[in-house]
């Protein structure tokens, strides 16, 4: 009796050791991408961090000296309130003699949108920020809200205010 031969398949063991290559290359792909992107966007935020220190550590003197175009004394035209912005702070007084009430704050201008924030520790919405748009006519200012979640501080500001 002869002998029969089964064909018998042979799996190459370089095949896999190929694909096994491969898939460590990419993961080494991967994670170079991650860690390169990862101390990119750190230093973004160091960045960041650090112009923000800078702006912080301007003393009181050199708010105040810095002028921005909605500096001077303002009137409300809805209640009489009177508005001064002197630098980067202004106050906000109310002249019934009911409410004497005064807010004091600051704000960030960059173009002809400006940032509003209480401050103080017993402010009304201490510390929350109103974002609006300015424009000028003549002698008055007018803002048109953006976003403000302090609904007092909206009623006011959103209504003309002429120059003192």
């Amino acid at each position: 009796m002869a002998k029969s031969s089964k064909s018998k398949k042979r799996n190459k063991p370089g095949n896999y050791k190929i694909l096994i290559v491969l898939f460590i290359v990419l993961v080494a792909i991967a994670l170079a991408s991650v860690i390169i992107s990862y101390f990119i966007t750190n230093d973004e935020s160091d960045l960041l961090s650090q112009e923000t220190e800078q702006s912080d550590q301007l003393t009181i003197d050199q708010q105040e000296n810095i002028k921005t175009s909605l500096e001077g004394t303002w009137v409300s035209n809805y209640d009489g309130a009177i508005l001064t912005i002197t630098g980067l702070s202004f106050t906000i007084e109310n002249p019934g003699v009911d409410d004497p009430t005064k807010l004091s704050g600051k704000l960030a201008v960059e173009q002809n949108l400006v940032t509003f924030v209480n401050t103080g520790g017993k402010e009304i919405c201490n510390g929350i920020e109103g974002h609006y748009q300015f424009t000028f006519e003549k002698d008055e200012v007018s803002f048109k809200l953006i976003k403000d979640n302090c609904e007092s501080r909206k009623e006011r500001m959103t209504v003309s205010w002429f120059r003192l």
